[in-house]
């Protein structure tokens, strides 16, 4: 298939990391599947991956949890964190390292969590929940961008109306969908994964464009609240358990 006259070559976007030190990040991963790790067996496995481990005690001392000491040890930062919390963040940065991260959508993902973080409270969500949707909502086009970049490039030239055509002929599903595959391949709440299809709707895609310095999101939507609200109105019916270890 042709379009606006150019090839369009299927491919499927792969979710297994097996080498490098992408593989630290996929044992961690599967450490928090496991029920029978508790904080300190977790601590032990992050421990492996400095880049990992720093991040963790970073975002444990940081504001959002607001704690009166520096946290040092590993095992009470994954405790702080939290499992989802943990999941989030690995997944965050296992996409970070798999290659290219357009800043387009770093800004993004900062602006989203920032947004989300600020605004739990008024949907009553779980601080933690909206932290993680925030973190991992434009994972499917990180996952894009790195294994196919030519065809990232195309997207991002064609209109808005005719993008979400262009990724299922290109990589056989919607960037959206290809988030939530990837969320629940990496065992995340069934609610997250839901949430973050509600974006899939009309008019409220997460197509991304960088105009003039900012972001505006997809031609109908009125930025980054409306994407909060969209979430949010689907997560406050559901119920998203990870289990204290």
């Amino acid at each position: 298939r042709r379009v606006r006259g150019r090839e369009v070559v299927g491919m499927r976007i792969e979710l297994e990391v097996e080498a490098g030190d992408q593989a630290s990040l996929a044992a961690f991963l599967r450490a928090l599947g496991d029920e029978a790790n508790g904080f300190p067996e977790l601590a032990l496995v992050a421990e492996r991956d400095p880049g990992l481990e720093a991040a963790i005690l970073k975002l444990a001392n940081s504001s959002y949890y607001g704690l009166a000491g520096e946290v040092d040890r590993l095992d009470f930062a994954c405790a702080v964190v939290g499992v989802l919390g943990l999941r989030s963040l690995t997944v965050a940065e296992l996409a970070r390292r798999r290659g290219p991260y357009p800043s387009e959508l770093a800004r993004f993902a900062n602006q989203l969590t920032v947004e989300m973080q600020r605004r739990a409270a008024g949907f009553a969500i779980d601080e933690q929940v909206a932290l993680s949707v925030g973190l991992v909502a434009t994972l499917g086009w990180v996952l894009a961008v790195q294994q196919d970049p030519v065809g990232y490039a195309q997207l991002m030239e064609l209109p808005i109306e005719e993008r979400r055509g262009y990724e299922i002929e290109r990589w056989e599903e919607p960037l959206v969908r290809l988030t939530q595959r990837a969320l629940a391949h990496w065992a995340f709440p069934e609610a997250i994964v839901a949430a973050v299809g509600e974006l899939d709707g009309q008019h409220r895609r997460l197509d991304l464009l960088e105009i003039g310095g900012g972001i505006v999101i997809g031609r109908a939507l009125e930025g980054v609240e409306h994407v909060v609200r969209v979430i949010f109105r689907r997560l406050a019916h559901q119920t998203v358990i990870e289990r204290d270890r």
